[in-house]
């Protein structure tokens, strides 16, 4: 019993102490419910005032969220006429048309409303994109057509080359010849035959002139003389005729 008895003792001293040690740290540690002064305000003022600081910043939220929503509403109701501006804008740069009607410069410049968004209002009519100074962007159907057309320019040209380039070759066969399958004597060889012909002539020509002027002295000659024998003659007989008597006297000579 004595041993229990200053167990009982024990313990009562140590719950004294802890008792007394919460009390103590109620009594320095103790909340300040209401305020004392301006300087030292109490827990209801301070939760009073956090409290009417998250209701002003709940009603700036609040009207922050109006005005956005506000924006996001005007702007979904712009949603669908800027979707079938952009897909007008998308089939005019690739057609070159508006409402079934080509326009001249089809590629034009975004312009955009005092509200900094995009201005839907003017489709068409806009300052054009230029590629380089001074040439306006065309659609895109027109750059395919015009390279179509510039491919078949170029297979035009290719197959006119070509048939130029064949002409020259026979041009080229008939000037030069061609030795096969078989030798044909082109112009140019011709042209120098007929060339090595006539300086070969020229040079017997040369060579047999002086023969000929030979020739041709000896039978002017012979032909002077004849023709002196030839009038001798005839004058002879005209003697004969005009004086027949003389005649005899010379023996009928």
């Amino acid at each position: 019993m004595a041993f229990f008895g200053k167990l009982l003792v024990v313990v009562c001293g140590a719950l004294s102490v802890a008792v007394f040690a919460w009390a103590l740290g109620i009594y320095t540690q103790r909340i300040s419910w209401q305020s004392v002064n301006k300087d030292d305000p109490g827990l209801f003022d301070r939760q009073k005032e956090k409290a009417e600081d998250y209701g002003k910043a709940a009603d700036r939220a609040l009207n922050r969220w109006s005005s956005n929503l506000a924006t996001v509403q005007l702007l979904e109701t712009e949603r669908y006429p800027r979707r079938a501006f952009y897909l007008g804008q998308k089939y005019l740069i690739e057609t070159g048309q508006w409402n079934g009607k080509d326009v001249p410069q089809p590629v034009q410049q975004l312009q955009f409303a005092p509200n900094g968004f995009l201005n839907i209002q003017q489709p068409v009519g806009r300052p054009p994109v230029e590629v380089r100074p001074g040439v306006a962007a065309q659609s895109i159907n027109w750059y395919q057509k015009a390279m179509a057309k510039a491919l078949q320019d170029i297979r035009a040209s290719q197959a006119k080359n070509e048939k130029m380039i064949a002409e020259r070759d026979a041009i080229n066969r008939e000037i030069v010849g061609v030795t096969q399958p078989m030798l044909i004597k082109g112009l140019r060889q011709l042209i120098n035959e007929q060339n090595t012909i006539t300086d070969r002539a020229d040079i017997e020509n040369t060579y047999v002139s002086g023969f000929t002027t030979n020739r041709e002295a000896e039978f002017g000659l012979l032909k002077k003389r004849r023709d002196a024998l030839t009038g001798r003659m005839e004058e002879l007989k005209k003697v004969g005729k005009a004086d027949p008597g003389k005649k005899a006297e010379t023996g009928g000579k």
